[in-house]
């Protein structure tokens, strides 16, 4: 039987619990460099399973639940 991960402590007296939900993520990135300035490349993959999902710190999830599937590339070059 599954361990009972709701978010049952709430601050306010009108504030929701958040039910309990499993996000995944997979974070990738390479280092490199181009002609001695330093390059970064990272792909980002979240919410894969696009899980409706209220996180537990946020002022506005009774109204709005977080993000849903989202894949992001980031390239960085430069003085970093």
């Amino acid at each position: 039987m599954p361990a009972d991960t709701r978010q049952n402590r709430v601050g306010a007296a009108d504030e929701l619990p958040s039910p309990a939900h499993t996000i995944v993520r997979l974070p990738a990135a390479l280092a490199f460099s181009i002609a001695r300035n330093r390059q970064s490349l990272t792909l980002r993959l979240e919410n894969l399973g696009n899980e409706v999902h209220r996180e537990a710190t946020s002022r506005i999830k009774d109204f709005a639940p977080g993000a849903g599937r989202n894949l992001a590339l980031v390239w960085r070059a430069g003085g970093f």
